[in-house]
């Protein structure tokens, strides 16, 4: 976490080194971002960067916190009294207005997928956990008779997050947003409703 040093800069310069932040690390994985770079984007000595931050680990830990923040107040967090599956469509319409209204957030999310720096590796590490209700959603819905209960609820989430990925990445690319949700749509109902016919 930042210093208390960069904790009591004006809004305004915390403004400039996030930024500079954000353009930097949305350019580069975090193995391969250069601290020289931050420093130059944001218009700030070498010396000053460490007065507020120990090091790049950081200047990214106080980076993610705060588009975590923002994508709170923007996205809040669906209830727990919803089913799973229509959770996961709210979860990838949102997703999909956040990544219109922010590009380079989501950037930074498709580059730590890639990234193996030991740091990064923890950090997907800790998001996966952070996904650990939506199995008790499945748990609840198979409890009510509307999930197979035979289905494993980890690799339920592991399919639809798979399946979720892959066409925001598509439409992220291609800008192509609402075909690309009635894509991801489609391959849902089939993992809800099952390709086999029963006879």
């Amino acid at each position: 976490m930042p210093k208390e040093t960069f904790i009591n800069l004006p809004i305004e310069k915390q403004k400039l080194i996030f930024d500079a932040c954000i353009k930097e690390f949305s350019t580069y994985p975090f193995s391969q971002a250069s601290i020289n770079q931050i420093i130059k984007n944001a218009n700030i000595s070498r010396g000053s960067f460490y007065q507020y931050f120990e090091d790049k680990w950081d200047a990214y830990e106080m980076m993610m916190g705060r588009i975590a923040q923002e994508k709170f107040s923007l996205l809040p967090p669906p209830s727990l009294k919803n089913h799973f599956f229509d959770v996961m469509e709210q979860f990838f319409h949102d997703t999909m207005k956040w990544i219109q209204l922010k590009p380079d957030y989501f950037q930074i999310g498709i580059l730590i997928d890639y990234d193996y720096d030991e740091l990064i590796v923890k950090l997907r590490e800790a998001s996966k956990s952070r996904l650990l209700f939506l199995e008790d959603m499945i748990r609840s819905d198979q409890a009510q008779g509307l999930i197979d209960s035979n289905v494993n609820p980890s690799d339920l989430v592991d399919m639809i997050t798979e399946i979720s990925k892959s066409a925001l990445l598509k439409a992220f690319r291609s800008s192509d947003f609402e075909e690309m949700e009635k894509i991801f749509l489609t391959r849902l109902h089939i993992i809800k409703k099952g390709v086999q016919v029963h006879v």
